[in-house]
């Protein structure tokens, strides 16, 4: 069993996962502070900016009562955002606190963009070989300046890993019908995050 575990075959899913996480999170963190919007992150340890303030008082207003709309309660604004953002985040929201809900949808992008990265790795490999692997993942693992957003409260992150995993379940297998429904549900969640994905 531990065999497995530390076997360092590109197909050892769990290791490079793990991995993955590990890495983005340690770039993203020695990225922080030479990023331009470092001096926007709140003491909590996530960029956070004034997008980030639409998309989650958008959340905070429905839960209130007042309806998914901006802070002047006009749905249709040029201010109003696709609920692909604060979908995830208003799940959170019913069991903890804004900032503790904050946090855990940061997590969440860091998450999945270390499945992101291992996803398109492994596509590489089975496209190109094993050496097609390795340069994908550790490109993609150590590009720092893209690792930062997974700790941005932004739709970049979550969009780009919603498709890299979507295309993921296309590739793997297009004769196994739950992978194609959850891929689906992965691109429409990404047009949900990012409208502009559709173009």
């Amino acid at each position: 069993m531990w065999r497995d575990i530390i076997s360092l075959s590109p197909v050892n899913w769990r290791l490079w996962l793990v991995l993955a996480i590990a890495l983005r999170l340690a770039f993203a963190a020695l990225h922080l502070p030479l990023h331009d919007a470092a001096e926007r992150y709140a003491p909590w340890g996530v960029i956070y900016t004034p997008d980030s303030e639409q998309y989650l008082s958008m959340a905070e207003n429905l839960l209130s009562g007042a309806g998914y709309t901006d802070g002047a309660g006009r749905v249709g604004s040029p201010a109003a955002r696709m609920p692909g953002y604060a979908a995830p985040y208003l799940l959170l929201r019913l069991a903890l606190k804004p900032l503790a809900a904050a946090q855990a949808l940061v997590l969440l992008q860091v998450l999945l963009s270390g499945m992101a990265v291992w996803a398109l790795a492994d596509m590489a490999r089975r496209m190109a070989g094993t050496r097609a692997f390795w340069i994908t993942y550790v490109s993609l693992s150590a590009l720092g300046v893209v690792a930062v957003w997974d700790v941005a409260m932004l739709t970049e992150s979550l969009a780009m890993s919603a498709l890299a995993l979507g295309l993921w379940c296309l590739a793997v297998d297009s004769e196994r019908r739950g992978l194609l429904i959850i891929g689906g549900l992965l691109f429409a969640w990404a047009y949900f995050l990012r409208p502009i994905l559709a173009v």
